[in-house]
């Protein structure tokens, strides 16, 4: 009796075991959304470049050679980087490119120019002009001063706001320091052109006839941006 009633029992369980339902099989996990799209992007280079003086730009000026804008990075960007102090408007640059170029020696006459082109926001551009002229325009040269002026430049369509400033220095070697900077929309390109060699009277030729042609060309590079 006793077998029969535990065999009763193993059917039931039996029976019980087959009926109850199986445990769900694991779905798969769903994949991590993806990370949301960043809402700034790089500024467009492409004005910025536009205002660089050309390779032909450069042969006019008397350089020989040309080079490839660069972008110009780093912690803290300046419109001119002689200043011994930042320009209050520096901190609204957005972007920067730069150029170098030289020629000559200067055991007779040698020519340095660098130009440097800053994008701005809005409004920004021709205050920064007057600033660097507040600033008494951060000329520099290797030697002693011996005096500064502001050169008028040639009014340019397009222009919104322009400025010169030239320092003569003696030394080693006789030297004209320049800086200037022209303004359009919300771009500014600044030039610092630096002539020396021994003869003050060649180097006085040479800065002149260089000069002459830079504020004209500077206006163009930047007006056709």
């Amino acid at each position: 009796m006793l077998r029969r009633i535990a065999a009763a029992a193993l059917l039931l369980l039996s029976l019980a075991a087959c009926s109850a339902p199986a445990p769900a099989a694991p779905q798969p996990s769903a994949p991590p959304p993806p990370p949301p799209a960043s809402s700034s992007q790089a500024p467009d280079a492409a004005p910025v470049v536009r205002a660089m003086l050309t390779a032909q730009d450069a042969a006019t000026l008397g350089f020989t050679s040309d080079t490839q804008p660069r972008a110009v990075s780093g912690p803290g960007l300046q419109l001119v980087g002689s200043c011994r102090d930042k320009l209050p408007s520096d901190a609204e640059i957005i972007q920067e490119q730069g150029k170098d170029w030289y020629t000559g020696d200067p055991l007779s006459v040698a020519v340095n120019l660098h130009q440097q082109t800053a994008q701005y926001p809005d409004g920004k551009a021709a205050q920064a002009v007057a600033e660097l002229v507040a600033a008494g325009g951060c000329t520099a040269g290797t030697g002693s001063p011996t005096g500064t002026k502001q050169p008028q430049l040639a009014a340019a369509p397009g222009v919104d706001a322009q400025a010169a400033v030239c320092s003569e220095y003696e030394g080693p070697f006789a030297e004209r320091n320049c800086v200037v900077v022209v303004a359009h929309g919300t771009l500014v390109t600044s030039a610092t052109l630096d002539v020396q060699g021994n003869a003050a009277g060649e180097v006085k030729r040479k800065a002149d006839a260089v000069f002459g042609k830079l504020g004209p060309l500077l206006a163009a590079a930047v007006t056709r941006a």
